[in-house]
């Protein structure tokens, strides 16, 4: 958002400035993974979205006043945005957001075309000013099962997965799935679940030529 003021009707002399500031997020994960949104909000309920009153002079820098109540921003990725995989690679992302200080940091929320949801918070004052770039250094989007593809995750399991069809994308049950030392298969969703040994070094799945 930009504004431009003139000292009377005959004044062509436009001199655009930005209103808002901007906050740039850095996200990456270990492998190939796509993000359908993003969303952005402060930890104190700052006020981020809504009705709001911009003033401007000729000379000065325009101010803008925030009367709505939006507390969050959420960056719709449509049909998804594979992230990179490590921090030299970490995928960018621009916030356009009101002049704004997060008192008590920021919170942000990640999901991802399977909708899962990584979260990651930090305390930190983040101050946003106008025409002026906020990044956030880059990190990882990691997850917390609690559910995949309609299976309820045991979180005493350190080793869970969903095996789907290739083809078609259909989840696959009945699938024999071991770490080298216990053995367990997918249930009716294509999901397995298991408290895998410390001292395993693989997981092993049989070939699925005769099960599809």
């Amino acid at each position: 958002l930009m504004v431009a003021v003139t000292s009377s009707l005959q004044d062509d002399n436009l001199k655009f400035r930005n209103v808002c500031g901007y906050l740039k997020l850095s996200l990456f994960r270990g492998k190939k993974h796509t993000i359908k949104s993003i969303t952005v909000k402060g930890n104190n309920n700052e006020i981020l979205t809504g009705a709001a009153l911009v003033t401007a002079s000729k000379e000065g820098r325009p101010h803008i006043q925030m009367k709505g109540n939006g507390q969050s921003v959420t960056l719709d990725l449509g049909e998804g945005v594979t992230l990179g995989q490590s921090k030299e690679t970490a995928t960018p992302f621009w916030f356009v957001l009101p002049p704004v200080e997060f008192s008590s940091g920021i919170t942000i929320e990640v999901k991802d075309t399977s909708d899962q949801l990584s979260v990651k918070s930090t305390d930190k004052r983040i101050v946003i000013s106008e025409n002026t770039v906020q990044p956030i250094n880059p990190f990882s989007v990691a997850y917390t099962y609690t559910e995949i593809n309609g299976t309820t995750i045991d979180m005493a399991n350190n080793l869970v997965g969903l095996i789907t069809d290739s083809a078609t994308g259909n989840p696959i049950a009945g699938v024999p799935v071991t770490d080298g030392f216990h053995y367990t298969k997918t249930d009716t969703n294509g999901v397995y679940q298991m408290k895998a040994d410390e001292l395993k070094e693989m997981v092993g799945e049989k070939e699925l030529e005769n099960i599809r």
